[in-house]
């Protein structure tokens, strides 16, 4: 996970803030500056959405199992529920 500073130990926007407030630099300058840092901004943002849709989309699979087990519970007779249960277990298990 990347953190909100870059490893000088400077803040992240503290470079682009600096972008926009430097009388040295010329228009085009500015731009290339503002535009790499939300650059690398956008990046860091992405990451964080695709591993948060990452952990989501598990938790949904190990939901489906869970109905699944549930079907398979529902087809078979009584006696045969607590194997079926078990089995889809070892199933979910062995998936993670």
């Amino acid at each position: 996970m990347t953190s909100l500073y870059f490893p000088g130990g400077t803040p992240v926007y503290a470079k682009c803030i600096s972008a926009l407030s430097s009388p040295n630099l010329t228009t085009d300058e500015r731009q290339d500056e503002i535009l790499q840092c939300l650059g690398s901004t956008l990046d860091e943002t992405m990451s964080g959405v695709n591993t948060f849709y990452l952990i989501y989309a598990a938790s949904l699979v190990f939901y489906m199992q869970a109905g699944f087990a549930m079907l398979c519970a529902g087809s078979v007779r009584l006696k045969n529920v607590q194997n079926t249960m078990m089995k889809n277990l070892l199933d979910a298990c062995g998936a993670s």
